[in-house]
């Protein structure tokens, strides 16, 4: 039998709760020369169970201990793919039926990346609170530099991308000290071999959001440190200084976390160099109006929990 186009990779500990609407939405793909590769982290629900129910021979599943190295995972399936193309899905978000089909098409055009818009859903357990299209930017050559200075345009299970590729770059990045922006740092790695970077137009992907996650998103102060680190590794090869979504994102961190021990170990390391380009925010005002959005959409999303578990009405 030859081997697939396309390995989707999907990572997963403990999803069994969701795993089902994952999967549904790779099956019920239009396009179909496919493989699934389910990497799971030692698991102790009813993972296994879920997965072997399914009996289709395009899927399998390995397990591995990762011990919190998220990357790992990605690692293993992707020695462990045969697919020209390698798709990415996370465990708790689903495709619409045709993605793969629409992205499919400019990778045999000769794109080595495609990604493309998401939707983003808030639930309060199985309450959909919000809806939101979050649009990616159209990535401008070079690709690494548009990178660094807009910041992570690319939802990691929008990504397809040559598998010759990743391997080139030997994967994900499986130092601690990045966790959290590993596809990140793994974009800009590839954008150093290549600008075929390609978005698709849509919103091809569905990522949930649940109310009881607000505060530990990828607006944490980790985060934030996560990406400082990689800025310090590349940031002195264009001679940039730190761009204002990073000073945007650092806001919202403390936002979301308050915490002050925090918030002056994170003013050493990140908002100082960050503050010292402050001016440039004047020159980008869509990210003053993204940072403005991001606080209502918080505000709305908390209200509306509180008040649903308070049993009140917005029109009492």
């Amino acid at each position: 039998m030859s081997p697939p186009l396309v390995s989707i990779i999907m990572r997963s500990y403990n999803r069994a709760y969701c795993l089902d609407r994952a999967i549904n939405s790779i099956i019920s793909q239009t396009f179909t020369d496919w493989e699934l590769i389910l990497v799971d982290n030692c698991s102790v629900d009813q993972t296994h169970e879920l997965v072997h129910s399914y009996g289709d021979f395009r899927i399998q599943m390995v397990t591995i201990q990762n011990h919190g190295i998220i990357a790992a995972s990605f690692n293993l399936g992707l020695t462990h793919s045969t697919g020209r193309y390698i798709a990415i899905l996370d465990s708790d978000d689903w495709w619409s039926h045709d993605k793969l089909a629409l992205s499919i098409k400019p990778l045999q055009d000769g794109a080595d990346l495609v990604y493309h818009d998401m939707v983003q859903l808030c639930f309060d357990d199985d309450l959909i609170l919000s809806r939101q299209v979050f649009r990616s930017c159209r990535l401008q050559s070079p690709v690494f530099k548009s990178l660094l200075l807009n910041g992570n345009l690319l939802p990691c299970s929008s990504v397809i991308a040559r598998r010759s590729l990743l391997l080139q770059i030997g994967g994900f990045s499986e130092d601690p000290s990045i966790i959290g922006a590993e596809d990140y740092e793994a974009w800009l790695r590839l954008s150093q071999i290549t600008d075929r970077f390609v978005r698709v137009e849509g919103p091809l992907i569905y990522y949930s959001w649940n109310t009881s996650n607000l505060s530990c998103d990828r607006l944490s102060i980790a985060y934030c440190q996560a990406l400082s680190l990689i800025y310090q590794r590349h940031l002195a090869k264009y001679h940039l200084v730190y761009p204002s979504w990073m000073l945007i994102l650092l806001i919202k961190a403390y936002w979301s976390e308050r915490r002050d021990i925090g918030l002056r170990i994170t003013l050493r390391r990140v908002s100082l160099p960050v503050l010292s380009n402050l001016q440039s925010l004047c020159f980008h005002p869509r990210s003053i109006v993204a940072f403005a959005s991001s606080l209502a959409f918080h505000f709305t999303t908390a209200l509306l929990s509180r008040l649903r578990r308070s049993n009140l009405s917005l029109f009492c």
